[in-house]
């Protein structure tokens, strides 16, 4: 049993903790522990890369150490969550791991993150610390911080990478009072528990502010450990992943499994296809990958100059495998990953119709797939679109502190209903999966998924707003972006997309959330049973963007 269990927390049952218990597959490691042990294993190897500096093992092993010593002085205690928001530096790496071996709760949160999700999220979860990145370009997430704690509740700041001022302690100022001799014996003195919560991931969101996702130390640990052997990362791999370092797939799909294994984890803020490329070839990359925009625009560099990409052994991204082994000439696989748990890959010697356009099969021989007809607990037959529901030592059992939700996310015996709309197909007596669509209303913009419900709440705020429906249109680079349609209030115009945006922005919306196209209409279509037809509108918004398309000469 859990030693001291988390109001709001939904443990598994009592039979699936025995089972997976005796077949090994969950055990009594934290996630501190594991990275520390690996870190003895490859004390002399280099671990992190970023462009301020290069660590071995030892120096990330020692530093985090400090880290969690430092938090556990400041008067953190384990099980106490700490807003965690930090873009991809090395300072990320240190304050996580650092959580990690203390036994603190990281609440995962974006550095893009405003008002709207810090100001829920903080009080929500009880977060008794908020840690930003100090020197991130263009934003300043202390004063961010500092205005919000107020509203927020927490009782520390701590700027990573800024130095302090009133009301913000500084990172490396903690880290230098620190031994690393006592910080070892300080942590080994902790009583963590591996069945307890290791870190707070957050959902893509449908209906409004992102779910909290609790994560248990072993199963964490379970799932980074399931995909590094799927995929074959070892101490030879050498990782970049330039999506967020905070998101579920950088943590148990590229850096953190890394780091288990004694590979090389290479981090940089930049994400222009120039930063990506010439990472890559100055780093020796093996193991990469990304989201549709970065295959784009690495594809459009690639044609302004040569580029040594012999390194990588696989590029896995959500989408576009034919494109990446085409235009990239690297290998190519597909991921089909949720912060909830299960996570699927395709991979080399999979027949050439799954590399191309499926999603591949669970990591896990204990993971449970089952698809359904929408809406109900029945099974749909191979070959036909259901959606997708699983189960396994590493998917939720719950949200945090949502039972209503809870009562309707999964099946009558337990199964996790995604959301998604998948088929499966059997290819020579292997079930594959291929992803068809989403019964979810979210909008997917570059891997980061957006609520449409939560856009229509923030948007309806508007002095001009009578009604607002938000859809994703398609878009070449980022797959989806943001489309509202509006019916205006009488007497008033229609702001621009300048205009919406500066308001979005005063309300506390993240940024990367804003409409980046308006439709004014006098009514929305409906479907037979009076809804508002998104699907009408995904249909009308994909014309009218063939219909601008420049027609080519000739």
């Amino acid at each position: 049993m859990v030693r001291e269990p988390i109001e709001g927390v939904v443990y598994p049952p009592a039979e699936a903790v025995e089972r997976y218990k005796r077949a090994g597959v969950l055990g009594e490691v934290t996630l501190g522990e594991a990275l520390h042990q690996a870190a003895r294993r490859h004390a002399d190897r280099l671990a992190l890369v970023s462009p301020t500096r290069r660590m071995t093992y030892r120096e990330l092993d020692e530093t985090t150490d400090k880290v969690a010593a430092a938090f556990l002085r400041l008067g953190l205690r384990p099980l106490d969550r700490v807003m965690l928001q930090i873009g991809n530096t090395a300072e990320f790496f240190l304050v996580a791991y650092g959580c990690f071996k203390a036994g603190i709760v990281p609440v995962c949160t974006l550095a893009a993150h405003r008002e709207s999700e810090i100001g829920f999220l903080a009080p929500f979860t009880a977060a008794r610390a908020h840690i930003v990145q100090g020197n991130l370009a263009k934003f300043d997430l202390a004063a961010f911080a500092l205005e919000l704690k107020p509203k927020s509740g927490v009782e520390w700041i701590v700027s990573a990478g800024g130095g302090a001022r009133p009301g913000v302690l500084s990172l490396e100022q903690l880290v230098a009072n620190e031994d690393a001799a006592q910080a070892r014996r300080t942590i080994e003195a902790l009583r963590l528990d591996p069945w307890n919560i290791g870190i707070f991931q957050l959902s893509g969101g449908t209906t409004g502010l992102p779910k909290v996702i609790p994560r248990f130390h072993n199963d964490y640990l379970y799932n980074m450990q399931a995909v590094a052997a799927w995929v074959g990362i070892d101490s030879s791999t050498v990782v970049y992943w330039p999506l967020p370092a905070v998101h579920n797939a950088g943590m148990i799909a590229f850096n953190t499994p890394a780091h288990l294994a004694g590979g090389t984890v290479c981090v940089q803020e930049e994400v222009d296809a120039e930063s990506f490329l010439s990472l890559v070839e100055r780093e020796r990359v093996t193991y990469t990958g990304g989201a549709l925009p970065i295959i784009v625009r690495a594809v459009e560099a690639l044609r302004a100059r040569k580029c040594d990409l012999s390194s990588i052994r696989q590029f896995i991204s959500m989408e576009s495998t034919p494109s990446v082994e085409r235009e990239l000439g690297v290998p190519g696989n597909h991921i089909f990953g949720m912060a909830e748990g299960l996570c699927m890959f395709t991979r080399a010697g999979d027949p050439a119709a799954v590399r191309a356009g499926m999603i591949g099969q669970p990591v896990s021989p204990f993971d449970e797939v089952r698809l359904v007809r929408p809406g109900t607990d029945e099974i749909a037959a191979e070959g036909e679109d259901g959606e997708f529901c699983c189960r396994g030592p590493y998917t939720l059992h719950g949200y945090y502190k949502a039972p209503e939700h809870n009562a309707k996310a999964f099946t009558r015996d337990g199964l996790y209903r995604s959301g998604d709309l998948m088929r499966a197909t059997r290819i020579d007596g292997k079930l594959y999966y291929k992803f068809v669509g989403r019964l979810k209303d979210n909008i997917d913009r570059g891997a980061e998924k957006i609520s449409a419900e939560e856009i229509e709440t923030f948007v309806g705020r508007h002095a001009a707003v009578e009604s607002v429906a938000a859809i994703g249109m398609p878009d070449p680079t980022y797959g989806e972006r943001v489309c509202v349609y509006l019916i205006l209030k009488p007497g008033h115009k229609a702001p621009t997309v300048a205009e919406l945006g500066a308001f979005l922005g005063t309300q506390g919306l993240a940024k990367f959330k804003s409409p980046e196209r308006i439709e004014v209409v006098d009514n929305f279509p409906v479907t037979k049973v009076g809804k508002v037809s998104k699907g009408l509108l995904r249909s009308d918004i994909a014309a009218k963007l063939e219909r601008e398309k420049p027609r080519k000469a000739g």
